[in-house]
């Protein structure tokens, strides 16, 4: 099992409501193993509650991100990660996918605190599991009052390949 995590910095994150933040595929012949996904707040000061939500992806259509965000691996002797990544600009993604399934985390949160996803990991063996050429990402289904400096980051394992 190989670790990485991807990374997105988005300067004045606005967006539309529904729009995907920082989305992963998984290649064709790897399944992805999801360890924890956030959203951070990085330089507003000003209190909103605000929903985010983890959710898979079950019809791709045209998806483009304004960003590819680079993945960085956990350990310096592993390969390069297969995954590939799809990053929002401030307005959120280029072009959305066609069809968001049921979520497998859903929260509101401050924003002063942030986001996180980290779903129960019993020997590593939990977590949602992204199939083969399948998407997941983190949703912003309400739209932040101000907009602010963000980070969004997803943590995953690769098995199998």
């Amino acid at each position: 099992m190989r670790y990485y995590t991807t990374e997105l910095e988005i300067a004045a994150l606005a967006g539309d409501a529904g729009d995907g933040i920082l989305i992963i595929e998984a290649p064709s012949d790897l399944i992805v193993l999801v360890i924890r996904a956030a959203l951070y707040n990085i330089d507003n000061d000003t209190h909103e509650m605000l929903h985010m939500e983890f959710v898979p992806i079950t019809a791709k259509g045209s998806l483009t991100g304004a960003s590819t965000p680079a993945i960085r691996k956990h350990d310096n002797g592993d390969v390069a990660s297969s995954v590939t990544t799809y990053g929002a600009g401030n307005n959120g993604m280029t072009t959305e996918p066609d069809t968001w399934g049921d979520p497998y985390d859903a929260q509101g949160y401050s924003n002063l605190n942030g986001y996180e996803f980290d779903p129960p990991l019993v020997g590593l063996n939990a977590g949602p599991i992204i199939s083969p050429s399948g998407l997941a990402g983190i949703r912003m289904p309400t739209i932040p009052g101000t907009a602010y400096l963000a980070k969004a980051l997803i943590t995953f394992a690769e098995l199998g390949g």
